[in-house]
């Protein structure tokens, strides 16, 4: 017999499956109940979770009031916001400090000559040029002269010889510009103040004669004194101050060779000498420290002022060479102690630079014509080496300074001359004239003082970008040629690019670039790209020819270009400056067959586009560090060329300027009858001077904005105060924890005051009063009950729900014993609500009953900061109290803090503890009771299972069994049957 195909009876007519179901069901009683209660303890174990993390939330503000910092912030305030802004930058100190501000930092702005359209041709091809950087026309700094003594900042008075006074005011004056600004400005006298090479010149333009030409200290200081102007009182029309321009033990390194500095090599030995005893010593600059524990990290002691330097040389052989500044200030006399006159072993007195040394360390010393290996040194006469001039006068800058910082060397000899109307002569340079030119000044003066003599009308002049001379024909001649011409081996034309033969066509002037170095491995980092600096937090990729990979990361500890260079030791590539003296050049020294690569770092760097090392070309070039070997090299120069075709107008320059994305902004300014060409300069301070070359288009240009860095003097301006300077209007940290902004200037001092502060106490008695509400909340949420509809919350009459919020009642209304008025949280303005409020449920009979609201806090701002206004240790003292007291456990004497803040939240703990919490056991014995009520149900599900199969298989044996019995039955009527059927 097949099996039941079908859960009725056949036989019986039962529905075996619904039956079983129900047998079923009845056993099932005990498994949903089980899963009601593991569904309930699920619940319990959610709202247990829920309330934990929203109380520790609110526990942990008032754990951040029990910290000292935050009742003891401190915060800053402006006497006079307009003028300077304060900002509170970390942990700022307590008291009161004055500052004054007394100078914006401005960018350079450079309006050209007009032409009468923006978009016509300008009808030439020419090349523009723009950098930024230092030009020709120096503008020295006040703390450098003296020899680095500086200047006293104050005021004198000028009285001219019409008998007019003025008090000039240089107590915010920090360059020589300011000086003669501040006297030819004053409209109170007719004097003119002029730089003199080492020295100011003051000129009486009054015409009187009722009184003398005289110069005084105001208010008995010495500002005078300093600019070498004291005692002057003359009758003369003309007074000329006392040299100020010396070289000094207090000089910065940085002020020498036009900004350059010394060319020290930080990696190798700087100098070899030799004596007239035939010994030697080696002179190592910038050594690496040793600490006294014979340790070092790498840290060099560079010297950082000509003092520093002189004492380097000369405590490295003491008893046989002595270097020392000159008598007239302007360069180092070196002597050789071992040299013995009259003695023929008394010859051999050489410095040269080391041969691994790849700097021109001799030239920048003064000693020796430019040269990346030394040369073969250079040799002293009778045991003394003579050297020329390293520092720069007023406003001129030396001729050593000149192409690309590798100098410029003149030679004696004549000048042949013809100007446009015909006058012709000749102009002759004695080698002891020539010996004596040391700066561009002195060249252009004794050139323009010949040129008189010479009745022939020329001058020499700076040209309009200052970045060249130019040779003026002011003769008004008709001629179409001039000649400016050397002869008889002089070079004092072509040397300075001044040099014009004999039928060349000229306009009615001529210039050239002298490539003046404006940048040296000296260079601070942050001074490139016109004060922008370079991304301290970005990386370099350099492949050399060899395929050699190498990432140079920058860092916040890299100051200087050199610095940058040193780390680039592990690359086949050396980095230098370029040629030109106007940025940097890459040299491939691994010499394989190549090509050399430059990339950023990574996506997020800048720093290769910062040095501009990234676009360029590579040449072949030979004689690098005075080797034969040919390197290929990558000339990286920051003066951007701009090539302009016949086509191009006044609009495609400003385009190709903005183009750049070097820092330059360009636009086209329309006075009413002519365009003019407006260049300014994307940063501030003196940095962002800008040198533009528009001579070619016979452009001229005037500077609407002079480049200028913020003065801010900590203190005022009648005391004795410091003068803090910024390329920015922004000044970080002058005194720790603030930031000024400079929004104007002011003669009279701002006060910067610091006092205690409630914002961060007050923002952590909001943050827990809105944290602990919310936890309230949630805790009625879980704990309501309405009798009338029998609904209850999931922790209604949980026994630690009881102790929870007797235990935080019992906190919140508790009372501190403090020294202050403030002994509770309603004393500081919180309060518990034991109103009904909103509700919860409603029943149909819309009884009330437990609802959100009742146990929050509600917090009194306005009461608060009453308090704190009268007394912020007051409350301080009730969060935070603590006293020292004997622990006879470890007999030794410990610190206890009782105040609200350490009890709340040890009673907060007993609660929370990842280990012995409250909440944190009861849910783990909760979890636990989940565990075991699963494993039970899932038993208790086995068992059903089990004897639903028993049940089933009961009813079909039943089946199987009725329908024997009926085929039996059915066989006996057929016996019956038939037997009848047989016998009739």
């Amino acid at each position: 017999m097949g099996r039941i195909q079908t859960s009725i009876g056949l036989i019986s007519g039962m529905d075996i499956a619904g039956t079983v179901e129900k047998l079923i069901a009845l056993e099932s009683v005990p498994l949903t109940n089980l899963q009601a209660r593991v569904t309930k303890y699920q619940e319990q174990q959610s709202a247990f979770s829920d309330l934990s993390a929203l109380f520790m939330k609110a526990s942990y503000m008032i754990s951040n009031l029990g910290k000292v910092t935050v009742h003891e912030r401190l915060d800053v305030k402006s006497s006079n916001e307009s003028a300077l802004k304060v900002t509170r930058k970390g942990n700022p100190p307590s008291g009161t400090h004055t500052f004054t501000p007394v100078k914006m930092a401005t960018s350079h702005q450079i309006l050209s000559s007009g032409k009468t359209s923006a978009t016509s041709a300008l009808g030439k091809e020419a090349e523009v040029s723009i950098r930024f950087g230092r030009n020709l026309e120096t503008n020295f700094n006040l703390k450098d002269i003296n020899g680095g003594d500086g200047f006293s900042r104050g005021q004198i008075r000028i009285t001219d010889q019409s008998g007019n006074k003025a008090t000039i005011d240089l107590r915010g004056a920090t360059t020589m510009k300011d000086v003669l600004d501040a006297i030819n400005n004053s409209s109170d006298i007719s004097v003119l103040a002029e730089l003199d090479g080492d020295r100011l010149k003051l000129t009486d333009i009054s015409g009187g004669s009722s009184t003398n030409l005289i110069v005084q200290e105001v208010g008995g200081g010495s500002t005078a004194a300093s600019l070498g102007l004291a005692g002057i009182n003359t009758d003369q029309t003309v007074a000329s101050g006392e040299t100020i321009v010396r070289l000094g033990n207090n000089l910065s390194l940085n002020a020498l060779n036009d900004g350059n500095g010394i060319a020290m090599d930080s990696l190798f030995t700087d100098l070899d000498v030799t004596f007239s005893d035939g010994s030697t010593t080696k002179i190592d600059f910038a050594q690496i420290q040793v600490n006294s524990n014979g340790t070092t990290d790498g840290t060099r002691n560079k010297e950082t002022t000509l003092g520093e330097l002189l004492n380097t040389i000369n405590t490295t052989a003491p008893a046989k060479l002595k270097v020392e500044i000159s008598d007239d200030g302007t360069h180092l006399v070196w002597h050789d102690l071992t040299y013995v006159s009259g003695t023929s072993a008394s010859n051999g007195f050489k410095v040269s630079s080391s041969a691994s040394n790849r700097n021109p360390i001799l030239h920048s010393l003064g000693i020796g014509d430019y040269s990346e290996t030394g040369g073969t040194g250079v040799e002293g006469t009778d045991g003394t080496i003579e050297g020329r001039r390293i520092i720069g006068n007023l406003n001129s800058v030396l001729l050593s300074s000149l192409n690309g910082g590798r100098g410029v060397t003149l030679q004696a000899g004549d000048i042949n001359l013809t100007d446009a109307d015909g006058n012709t002569g000749t102009i002759t340079f004695t080698a002891d004239e020539v010996k004596g030119i040391d700066t561009l000044d002195e060249y252009i003066d004794l050139m323009n003082t010949k040129l008189d003599a010479s009745g022939v009308k020329f001058q020499v002049k700076l040209n309009g970008s200052k970045s060249g001379l130019e040779l003026v024909d002011f003769s008004n001649g008709a001629a179409t040629s001039i000649q400016f011409e050397d002869v008889n081996g002089g070079n004092l034309a072509s040397a300075m690019g001044l040099e014009r033969l004999s039928g060349n066509l000229t306009a009615s002037y001529s210039s050239q670039s002298l490539n003046l170095q404006v940048v040296s491995m000296n260079t601070k980092l942050a001074d490139l790209n016109g004060g922008k600096g370079v991304d301290l937090q970005g990386a370099v990729n350099f492949t050399d020819s060899s395929g050699r990979k190498t990432t140079v990361t920058l860092s916040s500890a890299m100051e200087t270009v050199d610095d940058f260079a040193s780390a680039m030791s592990a690359v086949g590539i050396v980095l230098k400056v370029n040629e030109t003296g106007d940025g940097f050049m890459l040299v491939d020294i691994s010499n394989g067959s190549g090509s050399m690569s430059v990339s950023e770092g990574s996506s997020y760097s800048t720093a290769a586009k910062d040095l501009n090392l990234l676009g360029h070309t590579a040449e072949t070039k030979t004689a690098y560090a005075g080797s034969n070997v040919t390197y290929r090299t990558m000339d990286c120069s920051m003066n951007y060329k701009i090539s302009l075709e016949e086509t191009d107008s006044l609009t495609s320059l400003k385009d190709a300027i903005n183009n750049l994305g070097a820092g330059f902004t360009a636009t086209i300014v329309n006075d009413g009858s002519s365009y003019r060409l407006s260049v300014g300069s994307d940063q501030t301070g003196f940095a962002s001077n800008i040198v533009l070359d528009l001579s070619e288009l016979d452009m001229d240009q005037d500077d609407l904005t002079s480049p200028q860095d913020a003065v801010l003097i900590y203190g005022s301006l009648s005391g004795s105060g410091i003068m803090i300077t910024s390329k920015t209007n922004t000044i970080v940290e002058p005194v720790p924890g603030i930031t000024l902004t400079i929004n104007s200037t002011t003669a009279s001092p701002v006060t910067i005051s610091t006092e205690r502060s409630s914002v961060d106490v007050k923002a952590s008695i909001k943050t827990f009063v809105e944290n602990y509400n919310a936890f309230r909340e949630k805790y009625n949420e879980y704990n309501y009950s309405n009798v009338y509809s029998g609904t209850f919350g999931v922790l209604f009459g949980d026994s630690l729900m009881l102790r929870l919020d007797s235990a935080i009642n019992d906190m919140l209304t508790s009372r501190v014993t403090t020294t202050g008025k403030i002994q509770s949280l309603r004393d500081l303005g919180l309060t518990v609500s034991s109103e009904s409020g909103e509700v919860i449920s409603i029943d149909d009979e819309e009884q009330k009953e437990v609802t959100k609201e009742i146990g929050k806090l509600t917090f009194d701002e306005e009461k608060f900061d009453s308090l704190f206004e009268q007394d912020p240790e007051a409350i301080k003292n009730f969060f935070i109290q603590t006293q020292t007291v004997y622990d006879t456990k470890t007999g030794e004497e410990k610190t206890v803090d009782y105040g609200f803040a350490a009890k709340y939240t040890a009673m907060a703990e007993t609660f929370t503890d990842s280990v012995t919490g409250s909440l944190g056991v009861r849910y783990a014995s909760l979890q636990s009771k989940i565990d075991d009520g699963n494993d039970r149900a899932v038993y208790l599900q086995k068992l059903l299972d089990s004897k639903k199969t028993r049940l089933t298989n009961s009813f079909v044996r039943m089946e199987q069994a009725l329908a024997k019995i009926q085929d039996s039955a059915n066989a006996v009527s057929q016996i019956g049957a038939s037997t009848g059927s047989t016998s009739a």
